[in-house]
Protein backbone atom coordinates (compact mmCIF):
# COMPACT_ATOMS: atom_id res chain seq x y z
CA UNK A 1 0.00 0.00 0.00
CA UNK A 2 1.18 3.70 -0.77
CA UNK A 3 -0.37 6.66 1.02
CA UNK A 4 0.23 10.33 -0.48
CA UNK A 5 -0.63 13.44 1.61
CA UNK A 6 -2.83 15.78 0.39
CA UNK A 7 -1.30 18.81 -1.31
CA UNK A 8 -2.16 21.72 -2.65
CA UNK A 9 0.02 20.35 -5.53
CA UNK A 10 -2.56 16.90 -5.90
CA UNK A 11 -5.77 17.87 -4.91
CA UNK A 12 -9.04 19.27 -6.07
CA UNK A 13 -12.43 20.52 -4.31
CA UNK A 14 -15.31 20.18 -5.24
CA UNK A 15 -18.48 21.91 -4.19
CA UNK A 16 -21.90 19.66 -4.95
CA UNK A 17 -25.21 21.54 -4.78
CA UNK A 18 -24.42 24.09 -2.24
CA UNK A 19 -27.35 25.82 -3.23
CA UNK A 20 -29.75 28.26 -1.60
CA UNK A 21 -33.48 26.05 -1.73
CA UNK A 22 -31.47 22.90 -0.63
CA UNK A 23 -29.33 24.93 2.11
CA UNK A 24 -31.74 26.42 4.14
CA UNK A 25 -32.70 22.48 4.73
CA UNK A 26 -29.34 21.31 6.61
CA UNK A 27 -30.37 20.07 9.95
CA UNK A 28 -27.24 18.53 11.28
CA UNK A 29 -26.23 21.57 12.31
CA UNK A 30 -27.17 25.37 12.64
CA UNK A 31 -27.18 26.75 8.78
CA UNK A 32 -24.58 29.70 10.43
CA UNK A 33 -22.56 26.92 11.17
CA UNK A 34 -22.58 25.51 7.85
CA UNK A 35 -22.62 28.76 5.56
CA UNK A 36 -19.28 29.52 7.73
CA UNK A 37 -17.94 26.28 7.09
CA UNK A 38 -18.84 26.31 3.58
CA UNK A 39 -16.81 29.50 3.19
CA UNK A 40 -14.25 28.68 5.23
CA UNK A 41 -13.69 25.33 2.39
CA UNK A 42 -14.27 28.00 -0.70
CA UNK A 43 -11.07 30.56 1.27
CA UNK A 44 -8.88 27.78 1.73
CA UNK A 45 -9.41 26.90 -1.90
CA UNK A 46 -8.53 29.82 -2.72
CA UNK A 47 -5.41 30.54 -0.81
CA UNK A 48 -3.99 27.20 -1.63
CA UNK A 49 -4.92 27.80 -5.27
CA UNK A 50 -6.76 24.53 -5.51
CA UNK A 51 -8.42 23.50 -8.87
CA UNK A 52 -11.89 23.84 -7.92
CA UNK A 53 -15.46 21.95 -9.52
CA UNK A 54 -18.75 23.53 -8.85
CA UNK A 55 -22.43 21.99 -9.82
CA UNK A 56 -25.70 22.67 -9.38
CA UNK A 57 -28.76 20.71 -9.86
CA UNK A 58 -32.07 22.34 -11.59
CA UNK A 59 -30.92 25.74 -10.26
CA UNK A 60 -33.90 27.17 -12.01
CA UNK A 61 -36.46 25.01 -9.54
CA UNK A 62 -36.67 24.67 -5.74
CA UNK A 63 -32.94 24.07 -5.09
CA UNK A 64 -32.04 27.27 -5.74
CA UNK A 65 -29.30 28.96 -7.16
CA UNK A 66 -25.26 27.96 -5.75
CA UNK A 67 -24.69 29.96 -2.05
CA UNK A 68 -22.66 33.18 -3.36
CA UNK A 69 -19.95 33.15 -1.17
CA UNK A 70 -18.44 30.33 -3.20
CA UNK A 71 -18.15 31.83 -6.49
CA UNK A 72 -17.40 34.94 -4.88
CA UNK A 73 -14.31 33.47 -3.63
CA UNK A 74 -13.30 31.34 -6.45
CA UNK A 75 -14.60 33.69 -9.75
CA UNK A 76 -12.51 31.11 -12.20
CA UNK A 77 -13.77 27.77 -11.36
CA UNK A 78 -16.25 25.97 -13.58
CA UNK A 79 -20.11 26.10 -12.15
CA UNK A 80 -21.67 23.23 -13.92
CA UNK A 81 -25.32 23.43 -14.15
CA UNK A 82 -26.98 20.14 -14.03
CA UNK A 83 -30.68 19.41 -15.34
CA UNK A 84 -31.61 16.95 -12.11
CA UNK A 85 -28.93 14.34 -12.21
CA UNK A 86 -28.92 13.60 -8.44
CA UNK A 87 -25.49 11.95 -8.89
CA UNK A 88 -23.28 14.78 -10.24
CA UNK A 89 -20.46 12.04 -11.44
CA UNK A 90 -22.99 10.84 -13.99
CA UNK A 91 -23.24 14.57 -15.94
CA UNK A 92 -20.47 14.26 -18.51
CA UNK A 93 -19.44 18.03 -18.17
CA UNK A 94 -18.99 17.86 -14.28
CA UNK A 95 -16.78 15.00 -14.77
CA UNK A 96 -14.86 16.26 -17.22
CA UNK A 97 -14.63 19.32 -15.33
CA UNK A 98 -13.22 17.48 -12.76
CA UNK A 99 -10.57 15.48 -15.10
CA UNK A 100 -9.16 18.78 -16.11
CA UNK A 101 -8.38 19.48 -12.60
CA UNK A 102 -5.69 16.84 -13.09
CA UNK A 103 -5.58 15.91 -9.71
CA UNK A 104 -6.60 12.01 -8.39
CA UNK A 105 -7.40 13.51 -4.62
CA UNK A 106 -10.38 15.43 -4.42
CA UNK A 107 -11.87 17.15 -1.47
CA UNK A 108 -15.33 16.96 -1.71
CA UNK A 109 -18.19 18.50 0.24
CA UNK A 110 -21.97 19.37 -0.66
CA UNK A 111 -25.71 19.00 0.53
CA UNK A 112 -27.02 16.54 1.58
CA UNK A 113 -24.13 14.32 2.73
CA UNK A 114 -25.52 10.75 2.80
CA UNK A 115 -26.71 11.63 -1.36
CA UNK A 116 -24.80 14.46 -3.40
CA UNK A 117 -21.26 13.83 -1.70
CA UNK A 118 -21.48 9.79 -1.28
CA UNK A 119 -22.89 9.33 -4.41
CA UNK A 120 -19.78 11.19 -6.16
CA UNK A 121 -17.46 9.30 -3.51
CA UNK A 122 -18.17 6.63 -4.51
CA UNK A 123 -18.50 7.09 -8.29
CA UNK A 124 -15.37 8.55 -8.22
CA UNK A 125 -13.44 5.85 -6.11
CA UNK A 126 -14.48 3.50 -8.93
CA UNK A 127 -12.99 5.35 -11.21
CA UNK A 128 -9.43 5.75 -9.35
CA UNK A 129 -9.70 8.55 -7.24
CA UNK A 130 -8.81 9.01 -3.79
CA UNK A 131 -11.42 11.06 -2.04
CA UNK A 132 -12.02 13.59 1.20
CA UNK A 133 -15.29 14.37 2.49
CA UNK A 134 -15.58 17.52 4.13
CA UNK A 135 -18.34 17.04 6.75
CA UNK A 136 -19.00 20.05 8.26
CA UNK A 137 -18.79 21.56 4.39
CA UNK A 138 -21.32 19.45 3.54
CA UNK A 139 -25.04 18.79 5.47
CA UNK A 140 -27.83 17.05 5.39
CA UNK A 141 -32.12 17.21 6.56
CA UNK A 142 -31.88 14.52 9.01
Amino acid sequence: MSYEQLSAENCAVLFIDHQTGLSTGVQDQSVPEYVTAVTALAKLAKIYKLPSVITTSDAEGPNGPILPIIPQLLPDAPLIHRPGEINAWNNKDFVNAVTKTGRKKLIVAGVSTEVCVAFVALSAIKEGYDVYAVIDSSGTWN
